[in-house]
């Protein structure tokens, strides 16, 4: 039974599948010798299957992902802070015009 496993496993013709040269998924941080990033975590290392750059390897820090979440949530933040005084200015608009209307009420109340 292993036997024929490993038959359909075999590179080259037949009725069996080729494996591909570079394992298809590879996990990130699954591979020798380690490269270490300047934070001293081992780099993670990602494999492009693109057209332009077939098989290529390129390391990425692990850390840089919380890094980069980091920084989207600081853009985040800063987005809202925005958003939060363009609100006090139209509320602070909409209290001053509100004032003007009920003075005008009152004033046409007095007048009846």
């Amino acid at each position: 039974m292993a036997s024929s496993s490993a038959s359909s496993r075999s590179v080259g013709g037949g009725s069996g599948y080729e494996v591909p040269p570079v394992p298809y998924r590879e996990r990130p941080l699954e591979y020798e010798p380690a490269v270490f990033c300047h934070c001293h975590a081992k780099a993670a290392q990602f494999i492009s299957w693109s057209d332009t750059n077939p098989g290529m390897r390129f390391l990425k820090c692990a850390k840089r992902a919380q890094q980069m979440t980091i920084s989207a949530l600081q853009a985040e933040l800063e987005d809202a802070r925005r958003e939060k005084s363009v609100l006090q200015l139209e509320l602070q608009d909409a209290d001053r015009a509100n004032v003007g209307v009920e003075r005008g009420h009152s004033d046409t109340a007095t007048r009846l």
